[in-house]
Order: structure tokens, then C-alpha cells, then sequence
């Protein structure tokens, strides 16, 4: 993929708006080059295929407190914004998208050394992919 100058694809709000910062063909520019990272990082699927991470992911970040606690509102929205990119990764560009922890990760899952609490311990992410299953079902 050509790289984006931005650092992540998408933005969430506490107001639940959602921001558009770059195309999701186009990796972000988000500094993964430390070789440890790739070393410790706790996602399976980045172990095994290695590279680097940005060229396959689609970043989003939420506004929010340090803890990751959302807004109802950002809560909902995140949760469209997810079913959105799901189904443009297989509609649009082919690729299967299964909905489980070990394709929807947080930032410490594959950053474990220089991010290790993002994004936060009170942030929902089981409850996202559990809500996700369930939309992707109906």
C-alpha cells in the first residue's frame, strides 16, 4: 500500500462525530519501526505475518479520558464506524473481515512497550466485537 500522511484513518468523538482523516487503502504514517515492538507484540496475526502492521491495519482513535471510558454517543458511533469498515473490506476490497479479538485489537496489543495502556483499561473493546458479532449476524 502508499503510505498517508496521517496517523490514524478515523476519529471519534465524546460527541460521537466521526472524522475521516485518510483512506484506509492508503497505510497511516503511525512509527512502528522499533523491532522490539514486533518482537513482544501480543496479537497473533501481526507474529505470524510480521511487516509492518500499518500497511495492513485501519486505525481509529477515540477522544476520550486517559482510562478509555466512552460517551454513549462515541460508544455508537465507533460501533457504525466499525460495521462500515467491515463491510467495506468485503465489499469493496475482498477481503474477509472476521470479527473477533484477534483481528480487532487495541493500540497495546501491538505496541506493548511504547503504548501498553492504549487505549485504556476501562475501554469497551470485548463489548465492541461482541456487539459487532451480533449486528453482523442480523
Amino acid at each position: 500500500r502508499e503510505r498517508s500522511d496521517r496517523a490514524v484513518h478515523y476519529g471519534v468523538g465524546l460527541d460521537g462525530m466521526i472524522y475521516n482523516f485518510g483512506d484506509i487503502k492508503y497505510a497511516t504514517s503511525n512509527n512502528y519501526s522499533d523491532t522490539d515492538e514486533k518482537a513482544v507484540s501480543l496479537n497473533p496475526i501481526i507474529k505470524e505475518r510480521g511487516g509492518e502492521p500499518r500497511l495492513y491495519m485501519v486505525y481509529i482513535e477515540f477522544e476520550g479520558k486517559k482510562s478509555g471510558e466512552l460517551t454513549e454517543a462515541a460508544y455508537a458511533s465507533g460501533l457504525e464506524l466499525m460495521k462500515y469498515i467491515v463491510g467495506l473490506c468485503r465489499k469493496r476490497y475482498g477481503v474477509e473481515f472476521p470479527i473477533d479479538r484477534d483481528h480487532i485489537i487495541g493500540r497495546y496489543e501491538y505496541c506493548p512497550v511504547s503504548d501498553p495502556y492504549s487505549p485504556g483499561l476501562d475501554f469497551p473493546l470485548s463489548e465492541f466485537v461482541e456487539d459487532l458479532k451480533s449486528a453482523d449476524r442480523g
